[in-house]
């Protein structure tokens, strides 16, 4: 907003946030899409999973947490279209998730309903989840944290962006050769 209250209106796609603090309004850029993909590569397995869910679905990392096997396979995530998101899941279900369950010796009437398990077979926390962020961020030096929230805003930015660049290509393609002939 500017001094008048007004909202100014921008399209730049690295956003920033802060605090106030004595000296005024502090900003600290958000990580970057390149930056929160680094980070997500960083990740130990079963947290890179979860996150590269969210990135690639913008699902709400609460739901994403608390998403069931019967939810992943036969409710709303599996009618929609998320075919990298789909992906994502099925790999770690038929592989990571069963190697930790079968690691952990856990019989299968104990095993848990949520599909994202940390290495000890037990359901993955948001706390959790966003300490281990914290803590990737911290090793790659970046001035903001990664967040559960950055990545599914990166789900945003990166098809937003996806958006506007063929927009920009239809405008051209509409300039280059106009309806009416040349």
């Amino acid at each position: 907003m500017n001094d008048e209250g007004r909202i100014y209106l921008h399209t730049d796609l690295h956003t920033t946030s802060g605090y106030v603090g004595m000296g005024g309004v502090v900003a600290r850029p958000q990580p970057t899409i390149e930056e929160i993909d680094k980070v997500i590569h960083a990740l130990r397995r079963e947290y890179k999973s979860l996150a590269a869910f969210i990135r690639l679905t913008g699902i709400d990392p609460d739901n994403a947490i608390s998403l069931t096997i019967d939810h992943a396979l036969f409710g709303d995530v599996a009618s929609r279209d998320w075919s990298d998101g789909r992906f994502v899941l099925k790999i770690y279900m038929s592989h990571l998730r069963a190697n930790t369950l079968k690691r952990n010796q856990v019989p299968p009437e104990q095993h848990h309903r949520q599909v994202f398990l940390n290495s000890k077979a037990r359901p993955i926390t948001r706390a959790r989840a966003e300490r281990v962020l914290a803590r990737a961020s911290e090793r790659m030096n970046l001035p903001s944290a990664v967040t559960l929230n950055t990545i599914r805003h990166a789900f945003t930015r990166s098809r937003l962006a996806e958006l506007l660049e063929r927009e920009q290509k239809n405008f051209l393609l509409a300039v280059a050769s106009p309806p009416w002939g040349a």
